[in-house]
């Protein structure tokens, strides 16, 4: 019988091993990735458990960014109002008591009785499932009507200052060192013209050194505030909050844009919407400033004058390069991609990590005083090669795409547009998910009460055998354990071994947080396990990637693609709402699971904002084609707009004709009066399609009286211009020959009397006169 060597025993062992525990290897895998990554405290008691449930109803409560209906909404804006600042600041202070709880909540509970006495006066009530609920929409007492109160709170604003805020917030993403003072200004601005809760810049400022965990739901809420502040979901709701009649009974439908928003001028729009009349309620053509009712005057005084000074205030901000989304997104893509090399440096060799420190601390410092370069990126693309072989396989290929994509952003002659941006937080927020999404049989922190319960079961067998050989001694010698001179050899181990595992339980007592009586774990595993096998799969997320890139590359090249483009803004758009979805379920229903699952969020909310950047990118291009013409939308505008004098872009009179007569002119005005295909819109139309021929006929004949000859170009140019008059005429032509027909068919079926053809006014009239005759003679 031929024998097996041992070296090919050990490898049949290893490989059945390796097979037979493949769930758990991969949980060790995700165990360290997860602690490297850095996520935050789990709960310690089932009493800070109960307690943060209550503060994140009580937060929901006041939070106008919840999906209610509007009675609801006009509650909370009325409680934002009065009582905004207080409720919010004992919010903070109940978020700080409860880390030093325990085991008592009396400390704390009349800090919650005021919260909700305060919230109860605009009938926002907690009930005993910790649900919201609220009574009548309107409160009862006279003093909080929605006329009276609304416009001293300026809600109209919100939008324009929560989009300063998140600009603000973009720039302290970690990576960025940030001291208490900036963050209590921040935070002292935002409870005043925000109605945000502020809970993450509160955790941030307590802290005094940097945290990984606390980086990380730092992250997590900022990328959340995209979707969820008023400058970037209803907005229009906002900024229409004061104009509105008797609509308060519908909600605000339309679909939220979230981080696109800032990719337009935000700005710009949002002071336009405050400054000028809102047209849906006029049934007249005419541009005209903000109208203002008189019991509203001095609001819209103060409405100016908070304008004015956010913009005066804060202009180098909202001007500056440095603080656009193109560029914070580009900073926060690099650090993710230091943050995620950071996080697998548990995988390496012993003898490898001390070189992986040195090339991870050059990323540090190089990110701190320039962007990466390309050989950074090279050096950092060869260590995630060599830890292939140790992490799960469908994340390799997508690490190295994300690689790829960050060095094609660090060449100097890439152009770093918003779309490879977004592509880069796609690939690399989809590496985040695959490495940081709970697997295995086992909690990671159930891992340690496992091991507590059996280091404890252990201790009290070796407690049990000395307590017998303590007996033992005392029966045959009279002395103790203590006093014996030269204990058994078992003796002397049993007492080392009491020693070492009353300080390992002493060790993981310290480690030991809160978990359900009932795990929930399986079942966590088993929702995200389902959710990256179908919406937020690595094949599923690449071809709507696919998509919209194709897209965004076709209306680059000008070519014809309106169905394809709008199915893959569409299709993205539905993605986003079941991706959120599926996140708010997860927090809803495993919140006690919060370590586990933010890092996972985090991930998720990246690949969510690259994506939305790149379908509002096509979204805009997609707008901009629709001119169909050579100059750009904002170079037509700037045409449109500029009063008509000699110029260097229009340097005599007829090119200033041609101008207005020219097929862009005439396309870009219809393309401005479809937006609303209403008989308002049709009558703007028609008034600035004559008044741009009046003008190009007036022009035509200033250069020829100036230039006293008929050139061949005037000669074109007007009779362009005729034709254009012509066209008008045989419009208004046939506008009157189908009105005259239409008059027409009235009396088509007209009824037919027989006998006596007079009218009943015609037979009054004349049976009033036999009744009473006049005797006058006619001659």
């Amino acid at each position: 019988m031929k024998l097996i060597s041992s070296s090919k025993l050990q490898s049949a062992v290893t490989q059945l091993q390796r097979t037979l525990g493949q769930d758990n290897q991969s949980a060790k895998q995700f165990e360290r990735i997860w602690n490297d990554f850095g996520h935050p405290a789990a709960m310690m008691s089932e009493c800070e458990t109960m307690l943060t449930r209550r503060l994140q109803t009580l937060r929901n409560l006041v939070s106008v960014y919840e999906e209610v209906p509007s009675g609801v909404v006009l509650n909370k804006v009325k409680a934002m109002v009065h009582s905004g600042y207080l409720v919010r600041k004992q919010i903070l202070e109940l978020s700080g008591l409860i880390k030093e709880t325990e085991t008592s909540t009396d400390g704390i509970e009349g800090l919650f009785e005021k919260v909700t006495t305060c919230l109860g006066l605009y009938n926002l009530h907690l009930t005993s499932d910790t649900d919201m609920c609220t009574s009548d929409p309107v409160a009862s007492d006279p003093n909080t009507t929605a006329e009276e109160t609304l416009p001293a709170g300026c809600v109209e604003l919100w939008p324009l200052f929560e989009h300063l805020s998140v600009v603000a917030h973009l720039s302290l993403l970690p990576g960025v060192p940030a001291d208490s003072s900036h963050l209590s200004h921040l935070q002292d601005y935002c409870l005043h013209y925000t109605p945000d809760t502020l809970l993450h810049l509160e955790l941030m400022k307590k802290t005094q050194e940097r945290d990984a965990g606390q980086d990380v739901t730092f992250s997590k809420s900022v990328l959340d505030m995209l979707w969820r502040c008023t400058a970037s979901r209803n907005c229009c709701q906002w900024l229409q909050w004061n104009k509105r009649k008797d609509d308060h009974a519908e909600t605000e439908t339309e679909l939220s844009l979230g981080p696109g928003m800032f990719q337009t001028s935000s700005v710009s729009y949002f002071a336009f919407s405050l400054l000028s009349r809102d047209y849906r309620h006029q049934s007249e053509a005419e541009s005209l400033p903000v109208d203002v009712p008189l019991k509203h005057f001095d609001h819209q005084l103060r409405v100016l004058e908070l304008i004015r000074h956010h913009v005066w205030s804060h202009a180098s901000v909202l001007s500056s390069p440095e603080r656009s989304i193109k560029n914070q997104t580009s900073k926060y893509l690099f650090r993710s991609f230091i943050h995620l090399l950071d996080s697998i440096k548990s995988l390496l060799t012993p003898a490898d990590r001390g070189q992986y420190a040195a090339v991870l601390d050059d990323l540090h410092s190089s990110d701190k005083q320039t962007p990466l370069t390309s050989a950074a990126i090279r050096q950092a693309h060869s260590w995630l090669q060599c830890v292939s072989d140790s992490i799960d396989s469908a994340a390799v290929p997508v690490l190295h795409r994300s690689c790829e994509i960050l060095h094609d952003l660090s060449q100097e002659d890439t152009e770093d547009s918003l779309s490879n941006i977004g592509r880069g937080l796609v690939y690399l927020g989809l590496s985040h998910m695959i490495l940081l999404a709970p697997r295995g049989p086992v909690d990671p922190v159930e891992k340690q009460a496992v091991k507590l319960q059996h280091i404890q079961d252990e201790l009290s067998d070796v407690e049990a055998e000395l307590e017998v050989v303590e007996l033992q001694l005392q029966l045959l010698t009279g002395r103790g354990l203590a006093e014996s001179i030269c204990p058994h050899p078992r003796v002397r181990f049993l007492l080392q071994r009491q020693q070492t595992l009353t300080q390992k339980v002493t060790d993981l007592q310290k480690r030991k947080v809160y978990r359900p009586q009932q795990s929930q774990f399986p079942l966590l595993v088993q929702d995200i396990s389902s959710f990256l096998q179908s919406v937020g799969s690595t094949s599923h997320v690449t071809d709507l990637l696919s998509k919209l890139l194709s897209a965004n590359q076709m209306l680059q090249e000008q070519l014809q693609g309106d169905i394809t483009t709008t199915s893959c803004v569409r299709e993205e758009r539905v993605w986003q709402t079941t991706l959120h979805r599926f996140l708010q379920r997860l927090e809803q229903e495993y919140p006690c699971y919060r370590d586990l699952l933010e890092p996972f969020t985090l991930a998720t909310l990246q690949v969510s904002l690259g994506m939305r950047m790149i379908a509002q990118q096509v979204d805009l291009l997609a707008h901009k084609a629709k001119f169909e013409s050579v100059s750009t939308a904002e170079q037509t505008i700037t045409c449109l707009s500029r009063f008509p004098a000699i110029s260097p872009q229009t340097p005599s009179m007829l090119q200033l004709a041609d101008v207005l007569v020219a097929d862009v002119t005439w396309r870009a005005v219809g393309s401005f009066t479809q937006l609303q295909d209403t008989d308002t819109a049709v009558v703007q139309e028609k008034e600035m399609c004559a008044k741009f021929l009046k003008d190009a006929l007036l022009l035509v004949k200033t250069h020829c009286l100036m230039s006293g000859e008929l050139a061949p170009q005037l000669t074109f140019t007007l009779s362009r211009l005729f034709e254009l008059f012509v066209r008008a005429w045989q419009e208004q032509e046939e506008a009157r020959r189908r009105k005259e027909e239409e008059e027409q068919a009235l009396f088509r079926y007209k009824a037919q009397t027989h006998g006596d053809d007079r009218s009943e006014e015609q037979k009054e009239e004349e049976d009033f006169r036999a009744s009473f005759p006049s005797y006058e003679k006619v001659r």
